[in-house]
């Protein structure tokens, strides 16, 4: 026997002689259990516990959150863009920390507020303090809405726990944390081997119990950096602007619909296009001249009403040979959808490149405004090869005929170089507008975009109606104001 056995043997005997009693009481309930046939349940009932607390592990240790912004369509203002993208990594780094005290809480919300009016409000002092009011009202009201939704989506357990239940809880808490100091001492004394399993579960519970904390403190750090920053878009974007007189529980954050009038189609390319031929073959022998309308000299309105998309202006305008003027571009701006017609047959896409990236940094410009879609029509596909053949109907999708792989690669070509997805492309034939080839898909191309259409509509008009309120209110509070002035003066 060597040295080391001879030293470590009477110890381990002497720690099996304590331990082996404090063991018995343990064995006797695993016998116990097995004589009154429970033995089955038992392990079946430790085996979900511990899949429980596996699952609520690595769930918690997880870190992070699932929590995602909403992104912008692509007709967004590039304002709304930058604000998004900024939102989204706020919501990406956010952590328990910046819930742990009111301070914590007020510095990240004036980080969602200064990055969300940073976007349109770039270098300008206190962006975040560039609304009314009124303004600051609505924005309460609209994002205590939000959040309720928000909590009942993603926290539902919160719906649950009212705030004078969680304060009797703690206090509750405090007296009775002496008391469970002595029955652990008494637990020990009667129950040896229960008491050290009972605090093996105790310490996995409260190792595990901060981390679920942190995951859901965390989680709600993003939900509310989201959904603040939501109402602080429409707060700066000024789709939350509402009078005063209208401080109801409904926030109006849009103005009703009908109050928009017809949307404003702009037709438009180079000439010879077949601009005027398209406009025929939409409507066909209903056309009617509008007048008067504020259309610049050259362009031509005319009223169309379509099922779907309701009362429509459609605005033919001249044929665009180089980079477009003064009078092209307000027309441009004043349009809710921009159609630019281009034939299939002509590979010359330089002018159209031109106004199309004119167009674009217009858009860019005024970033705070939102873009009107741009859909292309392409004419002329008859004349695309085999000339002598026009038989339709034809797929342009997965057609395998020449006309129809001509139509589809002029299409693929036309977007590509024009920066339009081919989802907003249609090939037609107007030739004979009353034998017109496919119009229907055109039509359901400008559905798809009627949203983001009137959109634009409302953000224009709600900014025109703004400046005008400005000066009409300027005008109602001068009278007063040196009434006021005379009053003070005597």
């Amino acid at each position: 026997m060597s040295r080391l056995s001879r030293h470590w043997l009477p110890e381990t005997l002497t720690a099996l002689l304590w331990i082996l009693p404090l063991m018995i009481p343990y064995g006797a309930g695993l016998w116990w259990l097995y004589e009154q046939d429970y033995m089955i349940h038992w392990l079946i009932l430790i085996l979900f516990i511990s899949l429980v607390m596996a699952l609520v592990g690595r769930i918690a240790s997880s870190g992070g959150h699932d929590i995602q912004g909403i992104p912008p369509d692509e007709n967004a203002a590039d304002a709304e863009k930058r604000a998004r993208e900024t939102l989204q990594n706020l919501i990406d780094s956010v952590t328990a920390d910046d819930l742990d005290s009111a301070k914590d809480l007020e510095r990240l919300l004036r980080r969602v507020l200064s990055a969300v009016a940073g976007a349109w409000n770039p270098g300008s002092t206190h962006a975040e303090l560039r609304f009314t009011l009124p303004e600051a009202l609505a924005l309460s009201e609209h994002l205590s809405s939000r959040l309720g939704t928000a909590i009942r989506e993603d926290l539902p357990i919160l719906q649950h726990v009212q705030i004078a239940h969680a304060i009797q809880i703690n206090r509750g808490l405090k007296p009775a944390q002496g008391i469970w100091k002595i029955y652990r001492v008494g637990r020990f004394l009667f129950n040896p081997v229960g008491s050290v399993v009972a605090e093996l579960r105790r310490g996995v519970l409260q190792s595990l119990t901060p981390l679920a904390v942190e995951s859901i403190k965390t989680k709600a750090a993003a939900l509310l950096v989201r959904e603040t920053g939501e109402s602080a878009i429409l707060l700066y974007s000024g789709r939350l602007r509402r009078e005063m007189k209208q401080l109801t529980p409904e926030i109006p954050v849009l103005p009703p619909e009908p109050a928009t009038g017809p949307l404003t189609l702009l037709i438009t390319g180079k000439p010879n296009a077949g601009k005027s031929s398209f406009i025929n073959a939409l409507s066909g022998t209903s056309r009617i001249l509008v007048s008067p309308l504020p259309c610049e000299a050259g362009f031509t309105p005319y009223a169309l009403e379509e099922e779907t998309a309701g009362e429509l202006i459609l605005i033919d305008s001249p044929g665009l040979e180089g980079p477009p003027g003064n009078e092209w571009m307000r027309e441009a701006a004043r349009a809710d959808l921009v159609i630019w017609v281009a034939a299939a047959h002509r590979a010359d896409r330089a002018v159209d490149q031109q106004v199309l990236q004119a167009l674009r940094a217009h858009y860019a410009k005024a970033f705070r405004s939102r873009r009107a879609p741009i859909l292309l029509v392409l004419t002329h596909c008859d004349r695309l090869d085999p000339v002598s053949e026009w038989s339709p109907s034809y797929d342009t999708v997965k057609g395998t005929r020449p006309k129809e792989q001509n139509i589809q690669a002029a299409l693929g070509t036309a977007c590509q170089a024009l920066g339009i997805v081919t989802e907003r492309a249609t090939p037609v034939m107007v030739r004979d507008p009353e034998k017109g080839w496919n119009l229907e898909t055109f039509w359901t191309a400008v559905h798809a975009n009627l949203s983001s259409a009137r959109q634009a509509r409302l953000e224009r008009l709600m900014l025109r109606r703004s400046r005008m309120e400005g000066v009409s209110d300027a005008v109602r509070t001068l009278p007063g104001l040196i009434k006021r002035l005379k009053k003070n003066g005597r």
